[in-house]
């Protein structure tokens, strides 16, 4: 059974976007581990340059990388139900983001957008390993050698995106 926690729509917004601008790029690099580290990427330049996350998610430590936990579960869902996620995406196969609506882009900002796309390029071309490797950052190393699947810090990410000291500060007298 679907769960009631759902996904807002800003980040549901992101998942699509990403979703639909890598479905068909090279061998299927609509998968979850590429859209979830393209999302990461994203994620990583927005906190480091506006001092603020494109999706309302916390990253967790995983195995092979960052994983937006939310989204994680839902798809985990989906897949097990045989059903979409609220008629926005179903999963293709086991692995398979498929957008079935347009994202709102409304709900996205331009920074959000020039972002996801800055992402969305980078992912575009990358195999498993090098996503693997370029999302296994300080953020990750921390929280992973702290405790396998914990949460990731916000501000943690920002650092590893190379966020100047007022950044920091800001999201430390914000989110603690």
């Amino acid at each position: 059974m679907i769960s009631n926690q759902h996904i807002d729509k800003r980040t549901l917004s992101a998942l699509l976007y990403v979703a639909q601008k890598l479905k068909g790029v090279g061998r299927s690099k609509n998968d979850m581990h590429s859209v979830f580290k393209a999302l990461y990427f994203a994620d990583r330049k927005h906190l480091a340059e506006y001092g603020r996350m494109i999706i309302h998610d916390k990253y967790i430590a995983m195995e092979d990388g960052p994983v937006p936990s939310l989204i994680y579960d839902r798809c985990k869902e989906s897949r097990a139900e045989d059903q979409p996620y609220c008629d926005f995406f179903k999963l293709k196969g086991k692995w398979i983001v498929d957008p079935l609506k347009d994202p709102d882009l409304g709900e996205l900002s331009r920074s959000d957008l020039e972002c996801l796309d800055s992402a969305i390029e980078e992912v575009k071309g990358m195999n498993y390993s090098d996503r693997v490797t370029n999302s296994h950052d300080n953020a990750y190393d921390s929280a992973w050698s702290t405790r396998h699947n914990s949460p990731i810090s916000v501000i943690e990410i920002a650092k590893a995106g190379g966020a100047h000291s007022d950044i920091i500060q800001y999201l430390s007298d914000n989110i603690g």
